[in-house]
């Protein structure tokens, strides 16, 4: 008689930590990423592809802290440098915002740009000869879903604002732009 009426407590109870929607409370998810795009602001820099990744940690408060590092290689105008590539890598803070069924993320970040290259003139030098690493901000939005309790699949659009510094004159060189990224979360 008695198992009558737990046993269905225990399934409802079952049922409604493992196979709630989207709508719930997340307590800490870890989500991994990778850079699928890379567009430059400056007319003189064109994407080549970009490879590296991005690692989120959202704590129980619906606060987050994460950490971003890629490469883009770079086709450059000038036929005196070769293999040219932009280094990244920031430092995010981020906030999961309450809205429920979809996971929307804002956030910010801050950290490194580095040119790296081969300079041919008269003798063969590297861009880190000629610039500084420089300065990387960023605000960045992210949108998931969760197709599967615990799993979220989402998509980021990064706004960076990166430059790097002349050591001749002083001068800066824009290297910011748009970087769009996917990735999964893990659901804790």
């Amino acid at each position: 008689m008695i198992t009558r009426k737990i046993f269905p407590f225990i399934i409802s109870v079952f049922m409604v930590l493992f196979y709630s929607s989207s709508a719930q409370a997340e307590f800490f998810s870890v989500s991994a990423g990778v850079p699928v795009s890379h567009s430059f602001s400056n007319s003189d820099l064109d994407s080549d592809g970009v490879s590296g990744y991005l690692v989120h940690f959202k704590l129980p408060i619906m606060i987050g802290l994460g950490m971003e590092a890629y490469e883009t290689k770079i086709n450059y105008s000038d036929a005196t440098v070769s293999d040219m590539k932009l280094a990244t890598n920031m430092y995010d803070i981020f906030w999961l915002t309450p809205i429920p069924v979809i996971n929307f993320t804002i956030g910010v970040g801050a950290g490194t740009a580095e040119l790296s290259c081969t300079v041919i003139n008269v003798t063969v030098t590297q861009c880190s000869d000629y610039y500084e690493k420089g300065t990387a901000t960023q605000f960045w939005a992210q949108l998931g879903f969760n197709p599967v309790p615990l799993i979220d699949f989402h998509v980021s659009y990064h706004n960076v604002s990166s430059e790097v510094k002349s050591r001749s004159d002083g001068s800066k060189f824009n290297v910011g732009g748009t970087v769009y990224a996917v990735g999964a979360s893990i659901i804790f």
